[in-house]
């Protein structure tokens, strides 16, 4: 029997469903304006995870191109299909029976269908904690200097717990923006934070009152009126009993239904739908806005922000900025379409930190302006670091944010521990995320924990600098890693979509994709055995990409940025 499981797929597999995945983002970008057009087209379908293409928040996505990979399978002789979920399953099996296909769909494990039935009413639960706790901590007299300053300029950012436990904004998006305006502009700036953590009154004080930046909590503009109205937007009626929604011969109504159900009282999507009451707030209050620029991934958070600006304060130019590098190939979403600037939830101008990078961002319209704006986040590339060798190679694994990410490199890693060569000395260090659940991760690997890796921390730029070769995947350090002459591989999913942050323009002399343990062995020694010629052509092919990728964080380029 010829048997494909989505649990368990081959590497050929693999790489043939991220070749699914980049050929059908047309299709599925089609799918999801087909969708918001049998809507109203109200802000909670604007803001809905369905229609957002962001497979962080929905699995519509992901759904799809499994399924599109069994269809083409079964037509090369796979008679029967192993699903991850009981949808999955669902739509494969009306598939094979329109079309009197003889092949078996099964799914691995029955879900828990009682669980389901509770799923909205917990998240229900916890967002009516939220509002609780963001009416406890309410302080209007926060809010005073908005009104007194004309012209301001708002910054979307984040707190994160770090911020929470130092009782001080630590930023990490905008970093060192204040140093390079003057007192005027700076007096200008408020920082309006969506916080990423539990939180409690005398954190919320302790942050506005140390921090240097001019902190606005969101909720202290906010009423009671604004959380049930973003609450009742939440119970829209649900989606047209007609719609059909089809991608490439299948009809995947199914995954749509499930996740509108799923993801109707999501986190995200009442964030979103508080933000755009915050600038109706402003705009109510006569707050006077010059400019709102939004740490820009284009999630329902975003999207409301944006609408209301452009709603409230049309005259008012709202910058997008993308103050990071992530794989386009997976995180698509963060490219536009026209449906979502026609609907008022892009920003005007989206600007990238280096000019490479401008033109992947209209992948899917011409009517976005795109620039290049400074790389606060990345001022660590330009700064040197003597190396200091004792003879012995050195190999870092950088871990990203998600376990099953972290699992994947570390389990190949492992496993190409033993393909190298013997007399080949080098040592192995892990650099895990700072969020990432380590206790998790052990957990998950178990016996393949190996009790060699030694963990390090500290700054990453100059613990990289004293590297020969760098290992991981998914994340914008392994192009600052590239910078420094560096060179890297980029460790392939072995179960699911791969996330390689790398742009396929930059010299492959310095990166190699690698799925199997075999591969990543041969890249390893290839790179850890270069000679001095190599290691010198690394550096120079590092200094370009520094000048493509980063723009160095200047007073012309912030006082642009601002402007």
């Amino acid at each position: 029997m010829n048997i494909v499981d989505f649990n368990h797929l081959t590497i050929e597999q693999v790489k043939r469903l991220n070749s699914i995945s980049n050929s059908i983002k047309e299709d599925f970008n089609g799918l999801t304006n087909k969708i918001l057009q049998s809507t109203n087209k109200s802000l909670f379908w604007l803001l809905h995870p369905v229609t957002n293409r962001n497979p962080y928040q929905s699995d519509l996505f992901i759904d799809v191109c499994y399924v599109i990979l069994a269809k083409e399978l079964i037509a090369e002789g796979v008679n029967k299909v192993i699903t991850k979920n009981t949808t999955q399953k669902e739509v494969l099996s009306r598939y094979v029976k329109e079309n009197k296909i003889n092949c078996g769909i099964a799914v691995t494990e029955a879900e828990n269908s009682w669980i389901k039935g509770y799923v909205n009413l917990i998240l229900i639960f916890k967002l009516f904690a939220k509002v609780i706790l963001y009416i406890y901590t309410k302080n209007k007299k926060r809010t005073n200097e908005l009104f007194l300053k004309p012209k301001i300029i708002l910054i979307d950012t984040f707190i994160l717990k770090n911020s929470l436990s130092k009782g001080k904004y630590i930023d990490r998006y905008y970093s060192g923006i204040q140093d390079y305006v003057d007192e005027d502009l700076q007096s200008r700036l408020f920082w309006i934070p969506t916080i990423l953590s539990k939180f409690s009154r005398k954190q919320l004080k302790s942050i506005w009152k140390n921090s240097s930046e001019r902190i606005i909590y969101k909720h202290d503009l906010l009423c009671v009126g604004d959380y049930f109205s973003a609450l009742y937007c939440m119970m829209a009626p649900g989606l047209p009993k007609k719609l059909k929604a089809e991608i490439r011969g299948l009809d995947v109504t199914s995954f749509v239904l499930k996740e509108y159900k799923l993801k109707k009282y999501s986190n995200s999507l009442f964030e979103g739908l508080l933000n755009y009451r915050f600038v109706r707030g402003l705009k109510k209050r006569g707050v006077d806005i010059s400019l709102l620029i939004d740490w820009n991934e284009n999630q329902p958070i975003d999207k409301g922000l944006i609408k209301g600006v452009h709603d409230f304060y049309p005259e008012i130019k709202v910058k997008g900025y993308q103050g990071y590098i992530i794989s386009t190939e997976y995180n698509f979403y963060i490219q536009p379409t026209d449906f979502e600037i026609k609907n008022g939830v892009i920003p005007d101008e989206i600007c990238v930190v280096g000019k490479a990078l401008e033109n992947r961002i209209n992948k899917f319209t011409d009517k976005i302006k795109v620039t290049t704006a400074p790389a606060f986040r990345f001022q660590g590339v330009f700064k040197n670091y003597e190396k200091i060798s004792d003879g012995t190679k050195k190999i870092l694994v950088a871990l990203p944010i998600g376990v099953n990410e972290s699992y994947d490199i570390l389990t190949i890693v492992s496993k190409a521990l033993f393909l190298l060569e013997k007399e080949k000395k080098f040592q192995l260090l892990i650099k895990p995320h700072p969020v990432l659940n380590v206790d998790k991760l052990k957990k998950a690997m178990g016996s393949m924990w190996n009790k060699g890796f030694k963990m390090v921390n500290g700054d990453f730029n100059e613990l990289v600098s004293q590297m020969d070769l760098l290992i991981g995947s998914t994340s914008t350090t392994l192009l600052e890693t590239l910078t420094r002459g560096v060179p890297v591989i980029v460790v392939g999913s072995q179960n699911g979509i791969t996330q390689n942050p790398i742009p396929y323009s930059v010299d492959k002399r310095v990166w190699r994709l690698c799925y199997t343990e075999e591969d990543l062995a041969a890249s390893a020694n290839h790179y850890l055995k270069a000679s001095d010629q190599e290691r010198i052509l690394y550096i120079k092919i590092g200094n370009e990409i520094r000048c493509h990728y980063f723009e160095p964080v200047e007073e012309r380029g912030v006082e642009k940025f601002l402007s």
